[in-house]
């Protein structure tokens, strides 16, 4: 049985509950800093010689690319110059990352120690996952009942690979804003960028964002503050005439652009994923299955004896990043993503336009992920420390979903 929690941000982001509703918890994730701890699992270790030099990065309410940022400008060298393997958001965690040279460094809210050195250069995806550890508080009275059973189940099943809600940005329509560029409609791609108040915590922004709205565009740009550099951009660019829109969205940085298409990405792969487990998780004659051990795909000719190989963890379900270049699926698997693409109004021929062929030219990402290590600690009455390891790529915010089964906004 499958619960999509509806007028709920989950079923907005494509996402459904997978486990059980009965034995879901009442509780929450700590808010500070240190109740969500996340260290990186490298794909290798130092081994004494050569040209690189392995740091670990250790941060607290910094982004890996801010740290990146004054690592750089301290020893003046590029930002490309250091190597990382993944990017993480402000949470707690240890990483590891490469420099040619570097001192020990202790800034506000990171340090960097040395720890060896590689022939290797540390590359986005040089990671086998991240080991997680949180704090969950205000749970229910005896809730090491309903944890432990929670953990059983999540141990035998593991999770849905939905992309999660920080992938689709603070307001949560990024997605929207990608499918609307997609789509070559960017006068909705404006409205998402600029305008849509209704998720803005920024007090100021939201006034700005609200003015937009009414078209009172000089109002709105001079409203929102100074570090809202694309919007004021977009706007001033809006202001110069009738159809714009195209223009303002292309004064948006580079690395803003990439973020809209790879949550639309990540939405169409979310939708995907969900008709999957309504349908009955299985591999059809078509899918695309994708190795465990590489996830080299291949296409399922005998669903009977792939199954077997998909409940052995052998192999897994490749579902769509969509893009012009993606291993093709057929039959009943073809027509499952043609619908999904058909339910925003897409097909796959909107991924082909130069504006997106180099960088966004498809993939096969795993519909399912397994919990390793999955274990919890009783720390009070109503709190618990919960551990496990995930693979790189999979949301530990997934997780929780599926603990408490229902998505916690900030």
């Amino acid at each position: 049985m499958y619960k999509v929690f509806e007028k709920n941000l989950l079923c907005k982001l494509g996402m459904a509950i997978q486990s059980p509703k009965s034995e879901s918890l009442v509780g929450n994730l700590g808010a500070r800093i240190e109740d969500f701890v996340v260290k990186e699992v490298p794909l290798y270790e130092p081994i004494g010689s050569g040209e690189h030099g392995y740091y670990l990065l250790e941060k607290k309410g910094r982004t890996t690319l801010a740290c990146v940022s004054e690592i750089a400008k301290f020893l003046n060298i590029k930002e490309v110059d250091i190597g990382y393997a993944g990017l993480k958001d402000k949470h707690g965690i240890t990483i590891r990352l490469t420099s040619k040279e570097a001192p020990v460094i202790k800034s506000g809210g990171f340090s960097m120690q040395y720890i060896g050195r590689h022939q290797n250069k540390i590359k986005i995806g040089h990671l086998k996952g991240n080991q997680f550890t949180l704090l969950l508080e205000n749970l229910e009275k005896d809730y090491p009942v309903k944890l432990q059973k929670k953990i059983e189940w999540l141990s035998q099943n593991g999770i849905p690979n939905y992309f999660g809600t920080q992938r689709f940005g603070n307001r949560g329509n990024n997605h929207l804003a990608g499918i609307s560029v997609l789509k070559k409609n960017f006068k909705d791609t404006c409205h998402y960028l600029i305008g849509d108040p209704e998720k803005e915590l920024n007090k100021q922004a939201f006034q700005a964002r609200e003015l937009y709205e009414k078209g009172e565009y000089q109002e709105s740009f001079e409203t929102f503050p100074p570090y809202f550099v694309n919007e004021r951009k977009m706007i001033k660019e809006i202001q110069k005439g009738e159809n714009k829109e195209k223009r303002a969205y292309l004064k948006c940085d580079r690395k803003t652009r990439e973020f809209l298409f790879n949550a639309a990405q990540s939405y169409l792969f979310n939708l995907y994923v969900t008709e999957r487990i309504s349908r009955g998780l299985k591999l059809l004659k078509g899918d695309v299955a994708l190795l465990d051990t590489n996830h080299a795909p291949f296409i399922v000719e005998d669903p009977e004896v792939e199954n077997i190989r998909f409940k052995a963890g052998e192999i897994n379900l490749g579902g769509p990043l969509f893009g012009y270049r993606m291993v093709p699926a057929s039959g009943v698997s073809l027509e499952i993503e043609n619908l999904i693409l058909d339910s925003v109004g897409m097909t796959l021929d909107d991924f082909a336009t130069p504006s997106v062929a180099v960088k966004f030219q498809g993939a096969r990402r795993p519909v399912s992920s397994k919990l390793s290590f999955l274990s919890f600690r009783e720390m009070t009455s109503s709190s618990a420390e919960v551990s496990f390891f995930l693979p790189a790529g999979s949301y530990a915010t997934v997780v929780l979903q599926e603990i408490f089964n229902v998505v916690q906004e900030k």
